[in-house]
């Protein structure tokens, strides 16, 4: 029996993903990306072509150029500063078409403006964070909470079937957009032969007394088939430029 598995991630202090025109942002988006990346927009892929690095990590087209797509870009206010995301997708094109098939895992890539006398002003840009991701589509994200006055970003990889699930969760600093500071597995199967499987939910908790960064409590919970054998719960604090467990 093929065993079906569900995971939802369960964030506290989320900011709902929206896409907005290049009008509603105040600045043509596709332009500045496009001088960013050193490239030339493609209209029939609405895509930026542009040539990566050697031996660069991201998806790379047979003809051996990159092309990346605005995936959406998103509005939030920290610290009483404004500011935009813009979340880049960069995927493989064969035969002058975006590859979609179920193994074809899309480049993750942000840049971040700040508004600065009226306008923006990129702050921080990563092109190439990591692939992930099936069928030509970057996972599920979202911005969180991860202090009173700092956001982080959050993205699950979707459920592959035949392989462990991790959700990344990564800083928003305007001198570093992209810090890996805390990844698990939200689904893990630990024996494949008695559908033995872990799967976990993250939720941030604002800490008591002179901390800066809430702590993140992660629930794990153990499974045989679809029945439910343990669970247990584990916290962390932020050390640093990261988060730990607390011992």
């Amino acid at each position: 029996m093929r065993l079906l598995i569900l995971v939802t991630i369960i964030v506290s202090n989320t900011f709902i993903v929206c896409s907005q025109s290049s009008s509603e942002i105040g600045f043509n988006i596709e332009k500045e990306m496009t001088k960013n990346l050193n490239g030339t927009f493609v209209d029939s892929l609405n895509a930026i072509k542009w040539t990566p690095y050697p031996k660069e990590v991201i998806a790379i087209s047979e003809d051996g150029y990159a092309y990346t797509s605005i995936d959406s870009v998103i509005s939030y206010t920290s610290n009483s500063e404004n500011y935009k995301l813009v979340v880049l997708s960069t995927n493989q094109v064969y035969e002058g078409l975006n590859s979609e098939c179920a193994g074809c895992a899309p480049s993750l890539g942000l840049a971040l403006y700040k508004l600065v006398d009226g306008k923006y002003v990129l702050s921080s840009f990563n092109r190439s964070i990591r692939q992930m991701g099936q069928a030509g589509h970057i996972p599920p994200y979202s911005i969180v909470d991860i202090s009173e006055n700092s956001k982080g970003f959050l993205i699950s990889e979707d459920n592959f079937m035949d392989n462990d699930v991790y959700t990344y969760l990564f800083s928003l600093y305007e001198s570093d957009v992209a810090a890996l500071t805390f990844e698990f597995p939200n689904f893990q199967m630990t024996d494949r032969a008695s559908s033995k499987y872990k799967t976990s939910t993250i939720s941030f908790n604002k800490t008591k007394g002179n901390e800066e960064f809430y702590t993140i409590q992660l629930n794990v919970s153990s499974f045989k088939m679809d029945k439910k054998v343990g669970s247990e719960s584990i916290l962390y604090s932020f050390n640093g430029r990261k988060w730990e467990p607390i011992k």
